[in-house]
């Protein structure tokens, strides 16, 4: 039973009154090591977890206590930079200040179990199993590497891609395992964001990208046969603490890993510089970013249906037919780079036609009527100095080529590739990347000691919500200058 939720208001106006009256070295001491922290806590307005929570409670029985607090602080631990919920409730037991900006007292923190069984209230999804043993062969590492600036690409990728696109135009995508999170995330992070007007609801840029995960437990699983305690091999079932992790490809460190892969959806506020994610997934590690983006347009329409996006722009990882058909469905601009691999025939990776003697043509502007782009000798046009095969017509005009700007929504999308607009949204990629950065780091997912999906994802989404504090007492700051 859930009873007894400190609303946000009584927080605010007691935390207020609680800071107005310390003096000397305690006002110091707190504005020194707590100030920022304090600023954030105003910002995180915890009413609307009650309506998420709320259903995962039983409606009797002893109610569950300061479940308002515990969260808040789970919060305030990654702000503070620590990655030990042991360590965390033992400073909120030893430093009075620090349990006051979290809406407690020292005497009252809630409990290490207390903090753990609200994250897996929160998962929904598949969990292992106490004694649950596996085979080792599912666990091997692969052996082929991909090539240098690639990805790994499973077999199966491009009928995923067809598949959830169809669900997606069909109407038909079904919630996963991290429903509540996703509910949680959307409720305390990109809803309370939007109203401030950090994001741009109407016609949103957004980018995606993914980034490797890597979790402490080990691929090799724990023994438990009569080979125990030996050096000879076996493929006995084994216990694994993390069944659910799987091996990927970490393209930063170029080599494989074990654990699983975040995938983000950020919009890029340019006014105040910052870089907001509006959606956050966990996936296993081998998922290809292209699957993991048309999962993430999926949860964004069922967790924040009133973001209209204007363009996508993502890396080359993304560049597949699926995604080009489900967004030109819903007349959203894309930025996607094109595979260098995928090019072919007489037109080059940034899908512009390549004349007879090597050179990209020079695009020459479009036909209105006709519907087709113009493309001329790159000699003519003054983009080459010099070409052996020159003259190749008898026109000094120079060679023409003319395109369909229709028929190829991949090589010609809604936004031209050689215009300005095209690389303007397309530089703004690099936002996912800083927002991967800072949950990785700054909020230490690859710190956690921690070993299950389900609580992997739940510090995802306790990091976003982070960043998303951060934003707010930014842009906060940034009106109050410009006022």
């Amino acid at each position: 039973m859930l009873k007894d939720w400190t609303l946000n208001a009584e927080y605010r106006q007691t935390l207020n009154n609680r800071v107005n009256s310390l003096t000397g070295d305690d006002q110091a001491r707190f504005n020194l090591k707590y100030g920022e922290l304090y600023q954030r806590m105003l910002q995180l307005d915890l009413d609307p977890a009650y309506e998420v929570m709320a259903p995962l409670y039983s409606n009797t029985g002893r109610p569950a206590e300061l479940q308002m607090e515990a969260l808040r602080s789970y919060i305030a631990m990654l702000l503070q930079g620590e990655a030990s919920v042991t360590s965390w409730v033992e400073e909120l037991r030893a430093d009075p200040l620090l349990a006051m900006a979290c809406g407690l007292q020292p005497w009252s923190s809630p409990s290490v179990g207390s903090f753990y069984g609200i994250s897996a209230r929160l998962w929904g999804g598949e969990a292992p199993k106490a004694g649950e043993l596996h085979s080792p062969d599912i666990f091997k590492k692969p052996k082929d590497k991909p090539k240098d600036g690639e990805k790994l690409v499973p077999k199966d990728t491009g009928a995923k891609c067809e598949a959830l696109a169809k669900s997606l135009m069909d109407g038909a995508f079904e919630p996963g395992g991290d429903h509540w999170l996703q509910l949680l995330f959307s409720a305390l992070a990109v809803g309370p964001t939007a109203e401030m007007g950090i994001v741009d609801m109407g016609k949103a840029i957004v980018c995606g990208d993914g980034t490797a995960v890597h979790t402490t437990s080990s691929p090799n699983g724990k023994r438990v046969c009569e080979h125990k305690g030996t050096d000879e091999k076996c493929a006995c079932p084994r216990h694994y603490t993390d069944p659910l992790a799987s091996w990927g490809f970490d393209t930063d460190t170029k080599q494989f890993y074990f654990g699983y892969s975040a995938y983000n959806l950020t919009v890029r506020n340019k006014d105040y510089g910052l870089d907001i994610p509006i959606l956050l997934s966990l996936n296993k590690a081998e998922q290809h970013d292209s699957v993991s983006l048309l999962e993430a347009f999926g949860k964004l329409d069922l967790y924040s249906p009133n973001i209209s996006l204007y363009a996508f722009a993502g890396d080359s990882a993304h560049d597949n037919m699926a995604t080009y058909k489900l967004l030109a469905s819903r007349q959203t601009a894309q930025a996607i780079d094109i595979n260098k691999r995928r090019a072919h025939g007489e037109f080059n990776g940034d899908g512009n036609p390549v004349c007879e003697g090597g050179f990209e043509m020079a695009y020459d502007g479009s036909g209105q009527k006709s519907g087709r782009l113009k493309f001329r000798c790159p000699l003519v046009m003054g983009k080459c100095d010099s070409c052996g095969l020159w003259p190749c017509t008898n026109s000094r005009y120079g060679k023409v080529i003319h395109v369909p700007a229709t028929g190829d929504i991949r090589r010609y999308p809604k936004i031209k590739r050689e215009s300005e607009e095209f690389k303007s949204i397309y530089k703004d990629r690099t936002s996912t990347e800083r927002v991967n950065n800072r949950i990785l780091n700054d909020y230490n997912l690859h710190s956690l000691k921690i070993r299950h999906k389900g609580r992997y994802a739940f510090y995802l989404a306790l990091a976003g919500i982070c960043v998303h504090l951060d934003a707010r007492v930014k842009a906060k700051r940034k009106q109050e200058e410009a006022a």
